[in-house]
């Protein structure tokens, strides 16, 4: 093996022997280990890594061949140089020839270098004032075939224009919009949006005389991007600018920007269903990425502006009101998931102002007709999930009973999710809320404890949501008193695997549940809609609301680990975690490999065991334990010795069979 100073002497010759007959082909070998051997030791001198790059660069026009093994070497070479190094190389680098999409074999390491220049608002400042460069990095990232390029130059585009933005911090109406910016001159934004050349380009790329899969292409990835740019400067974006441009593009210049382009006047999604569904999936990015505050409360600026357009409405209506007769049949097949994503993520989102939204009875009504499945269809995996996943995005308390949704059962959608005759969608559901947000479970009980004291006003919102958890799995449990009993009866089947793992999720998520105490003063009524999430009932009206018949605990527990402390619950839950797993040995039917399975639902009761430990630790370490957890404790602990299969001799293995 050469020395790397002989490497350096037989690459620099053999480079400067094609350069005088560019028809010679490339060494690949040769290159191929200089990238491996070569950047440690020219990285240690700059000069001769210079001198290789200025050789790199006077070939590079010249050459007849694939460039593709001298570009594997030209990225490593330029890791060590800045933005400035590279502006310092001669000949001068061709940045624009680099950036074309028929230089394929160059653009990735033509980005690479472009990107170097957001580490200095200087760097930034030159680069805004090479107009051809910027031209060419929107018209690569646009128009380039390559995807992989695609979105290497639309993360250098992001990457370049962030570090141009200056920061901003707001917070208004409980929305945060905080953002932390390296503070630029905004020269990139202005070189691109109002330099009527590169700006048109934007246009341009989605322009009907060019070919459907161009503009696709194009399309695409504007709908990708735009959020990200939204959320670094909203005024930029919905403002005009350029006039001409904008009306030859059927907008309104006078009140729409280039985001208005995106989401109205790009493309005709009564055209193409595929063309809609991207619009609404870029809709739900927009409002969950962009959430800077508008005038409205509670409602950021990018859900205000697509409620005056109607997008809002229409991307909802999908799935909130499938029998619109303005609905193709087709459309609804390929909307409606889309759609009830739409809806997840505007009241996940948005909570209080779902609350304060008129469609929240008819969101419910809606839940409750998908919900009212036979169960036959539940236990067959026949689920709706895309209700479920709209359910489990619900502000919890707009779960609790209501007078105006029926009685019983049917008083909330949330009980027509059945526990016994089920599937694997609908226990995660349950998980979901019963946990309550995950911001709520970094908080002790005893840290909230003083919430009590406190009006609902003061409750934050996650508190207020962990608050309304601890209601919803009493009303829950008080209608299906059989809960535990049925999470068992589902975890013992180790043929159903999924079903299982979702047994233990919900064991899991009321374990590790920290749930604040319901205010004093009670702001719950079933006749009439929570208007915001502090619309929580007190202690006594919670238990009002349980059905008298239930034979689930009257005494309500603080937290979930407590829940489970209570009987009949605990007769029922800790002796079956404290069995060992089941075995494959005895698996008959069921889907997948017997082995495997069983080991995956030994592991999933191992984790619930593992974390219903730690919680009960926690308890006791809180001064809130009794001899009751402190002989489950040292029983669990025995237990955690042997193992995730534990002592078979003791228990014995038995796995219950699917019943077909």
């Amino acid at each position: 093996m050469p020395s790397s100073s002989d490497l350096l002497a037989t690459l620099q010759q053999h480079l400067q022997d094609v350069h005088t007959d560019p028809s010679r082909p490339l060494d690949e070998k040769l290159l191929d280990e200089c990238v491996v051997f070569l950047p440690p030791t020219v990285k240690q001198n700059p000069s001769e890594n210079h001198l290789l790059m200025s050789q790199i660069s006077r070939l590079s026009p010249k050459l007849r061949q694939d460039p593709s093994a001298l570009v594997r070497l030209l990225e490593k070479l330029v890791q060590p140089f800045s933005f400035e190094d590279v502006l310092a190389i001669e000949p001068p680098v061709d940045f624009a020839g680099g950036l074309a999409v028929e230089a394929l074999p160059y653009n990735r390491v033509m980005l690479q270098l472009l990107k170097k220049a957001s580490a200095s608002t200087s760097d930034l400042d030159t680069l805004a004032n090479l107009q051809p460069v910027v031209k060419a990095l929107v018209q690569l990232w646009l128009s380039t075939p390559d995807v992989g390029v695609a979105d290497e130059a639309s993360s250098v585009l992001l990457a370049l224009l962030e570090s141009d933005k200056e920061a901003v911090d707001v917070a208004v109406h409980g929305i945060s919009a905080t953002t932390s910016f390296k503070g630029g001159h905004g020269l990139l934004w202005r070189r691109i949006f109002d330099d009527k050349d590169i700006y048109s380009v934007i246009f341009a790329s989605c322009n009907s005389n060019i070919s459907r899969k161009d503009r696709s292409l194009a399309q695409a990835r504007l709908l990708s991007v735009a959020p990200r740019l939204g959320a670094l400067d909203w005024s930029c974006l919905t403002k005009s600018h350029n006039a001409e441009i904008e009306k030859n593009s059927g907008m309104n210049p006078s009140k729409e920007g280039l985001l208005d382009f995106i989401a109205v006047h790009m493309a005709d999604y009564k055209e193409d269903v595929l063309i809609h569904l991207n619009l609404i999936q870029f809709y739900c990015d927009l409002i969950k990425t962009v959430k800077q505050p508008s005038s409205e409360k509670d409602v950021s600026v990018s859900l205000h502006l697509l409620r005056e357009r109607g997008l809002h409405q229409r991307s909802l209506s999908f799935w909130l009101l499938p029998n619109d007769p303005s609905h193709d049949p087709l459309d609804l097949t390929f909307l409606s998931g889309p759609s009830a994503q739409y809806m997840s993520t505007y009241v996940f989102e948005y909570p209080n102002a779902f609350l304060r939204d008129q469609i929240q009875p008819a969101v419910l009504q809606r839940l409750s007709r998908a919900l009212s499945i036979s169960a036959g269809q539940w236990a067959q995996g026949q689920s709706p999930k895309h209700d479920l996943n709209v359910l489990a995005s619900l502000p919890r308390v707009s779960l609790l009973p209501q007078m105006g949704m029926g009685v019983g059962l049917h008083s909330t959608p949330l009980l027509l999710v059945p526990c016994k005759n089920t599937s694997a969608d609908a226990l995660n559901t349950l998980a979901t809320i019963f946990r309550g947000p995950q911001s709520s479970l970094k908080a002790s009980s005893a840290a909230s404890s003083e919430l009590s004291v406190q009006p609902p006003s003061y409750l934050v919102e996650d508190d207020a949501e962990a608050a309304a958890a601890r209601a919803i799995f009493y009303v829950y449990h008080a209608y299906h008193d059989s809960l535990f009993s049925d999470l068992i009866d589902h975890a013992n089947i180790v043929a159903i695997p999924d079903r299982a793992l979702a047994a233990f999720n919900v064991i899991s998520s009321i374990a590790e549940a920290n749930w604040p105490p319901l205010p004093r003063e009670n702001r719950f009524s079933e006749s009439s809609p929570p208007i915001d999430l502090s619309c929580l009932p007190s202690e006594a009206k919670l238990i009002s609301l349980l059905p008298s018949v239930s034979q689930a605990p009257r005494q309500l527990a603080a937290s979930g680990i407590e829940a489970l402390l209570q009987s009949p619950i605990r007769e029922r839950v800790f002796p079956f975690l404290l069995k060992p797993a089941q075995t494959f040995t005895h698996l008959v039917g069921g889907r997948g490999d017997p082995e495997s399975n069983a080991y995956k639902v030994a592991t999933g009761k191992w984790d619930c065991l593992i974390l219903v430990q730690k919680r009960l630790a926690e308890l006791e370490g809180m001064g809130e334990g009794n001899e009751q957890t402190r002989s489950l404790l040292a029983a669990i602990a025995d237990r955690v010795q042997e193992g995730v299969w534990g002592s078979q001799s003791q228990a014995g293995g038995h796995v219950a069979s699917l019943e077909l």
